[in-house]
């Protein structure tokens, strides 16, 4: 396996899942881009993939797709603790000390993107969410320029959680969580799936409750086994860590660290980058995530 091979997807499948063409896709990109030029408080124009990510995102909703766009770059500097350039402050070397965060090669039959997320035996003592919340996020800046998918699968494995993590874990991290989930990913999540799980791990879920909306918080689920998980998620599909037939968590994680080396120049005009409030033609409604209409201070949940 090969770094490019880390996001296999199939645009022309997906496109049809929306009843849209190639021909439908550049004209709704064209017509983003001209109204993106209007906005002139962004720090850029995307490219089409990126447009592309946020129209799936969206259900081909060219408004919902412009409140979203404007999000992505907003949030970078609402919650600028999750936006950690991967090259800098040794990111990926303290993450990998951590954890597994293994975003897998193949979509699954309903063309869903599949990340799992397991903690290294003994992590608790350099445990950092906030890294691990900024690896996960320059992950997904990488697949906004590659990936296309019709939603989201997380797997959480917990065998390793102690109650050294779950202290760390605290409503201030998951706030910012979900307001990172439901400003930018929106409505793709389509499972949380936690595996090994923990007899206090219903505690955790029920402090995840607090902050998430009814509509994702339903769809957690706990599997008191992994035969439970293969009716879900096919186990040809996972890593050989989980009797499947893809690569190890081990060497897909390795393989993207390197593929965020690919990706420095993207990460370094990233740093640079900034939405300029003073610029911006109307506040950006989005109350329902945010609370409030265009106040772009610095996020501070205690």
């Amino acid at each position: 396996m090969e770094t490019k091979d880390l996001l296999l997807t199939d645009r022309d499948k997906i496109r049809k899942e929306w009843g849209k063409t190639a021909s439908d896709v550049e004209e709704f990109v064209t017509i983003l881009k001209e109204w993106i030029k209007t906005q002139r408080h962004l720090p850029e124009i995307p490219n089409d993939n990126l447009i592309e990510y946020f129209l799936t995102n969206c259900k081909y909703s060219i408004e919902k797709t412009k409140e979203n766009l404007d999000m992505y770059y907003t949030i970078h500097q609402l919650i600028p603790e999750f936006f950690i350039h991967p090259l800098k402050c040794n990111l990926k070397e303290l993450v990998s000390k951590m954890s597994y965060i293994v975003t897998l090669p193949k979509l699954d039959d309903d063309l869903c993107r599949i990340t799992i997320i397991k903690y290294h035996e003994d992590s608790a003592e350099i445990f950092d969410p906030l890294k691990l919340a900024a690896y996960v996020c320059d992950t997904f800046e990488i697949r906004l320029h590659e990936d296309l998918a019709m939603g989201e699968i997380v797997v959480y494995d917990a065998e390793h959680l102690s109650m050294g993590h779950v202290v760390k874990l605290t409503p201030s991290v998951f706030k910012k969580l979900a307001l990172l989930l439901q400003a930018v990913l929106r409505n793709r999540i389509k499972g949380i799936h936690l595996i090994n799980c923990p007899p206090y791990i219903d505690k955790l879920v029920s402090l995840v409750k607090m902050f998430m909306k009814k509509k994702i918080y339903e769809r957690i689920h706990l599997h008191p086994n992994m035969e439970s998980l293969y009716k879900i998620i096919p186990q040809k599909m996972l890593p050989s860590d989980y009797g499947g037939d893809e690569k190890s968590m081990k060497t897909i994680m390795d393989l993207w660290q390197l593929k965020f080396n690919q990706y420095e120049k993207r990460f370094d005009s990233l740093e640079q980058m900034e939405v300029n409030e003073s610029l911006r033609p109307e506040p950006l409604m989005n109350s329902e995530v945010l609370g409030y209409y265009g106040n772009f201070k610095k996020l501070d949940v205690d």
